[in-house]
């Protein structure tokens, strides 16, 4: 796999084998490249995740695309056991800060182990 094709697999299941880490580039994930797969997801589905809602139970941050271009990230955090309530709702006027700052908020080091590289 090149290393766009490792890095879409991260985008979309958070998760790389072994293998495909050591397939990495210095074994680190470009944040560049995230944040472009990221955005692409999003301008496809509407949201990044993908297949989460904000009404859905989840830990954590919740991309929404809007008509306008205009992009909202809902943070949601379990309030207490298996109970979640929604903290807030900013909005950023591109897909791109959007994607940024839903990356930072959610794996701020690494992605299941692979470290990001936030000057690539």
């Amino acid at each position: 796999m090149t290393e766009r094709e490792l890095l879409e697999k991260l985008a979309n299941k958070w998760h790389l084998s072994v293998v495909e880490r050591r397939a990495l580039p210095g074994q680190m994930a470009k944040v560049s490249i995230l944040l472009e797969l990221i955005a692409a997801i999003a301008s496809q589905t509407g949201w990044y995740p993908h297949d989460w809602r904000p009404e859905q139970d989840f830990s954590g941050c919740l991309l929404e695309l809007l008509p306008n271009g205009h992009c909202l990230v809902h943070r949601k955090a379990e309030v207490s056991c298996m109970s979640y309530e929604m903290l807030g709702t900013a909005d950023y006027n591109s897909i791109q800060a959007a994607a940024k700052e839903w990356l930072q908020q959610m794996y701020p080091i690494d992605i299941d182990g692979v470290r990001l590289d936030w000057n690539a």
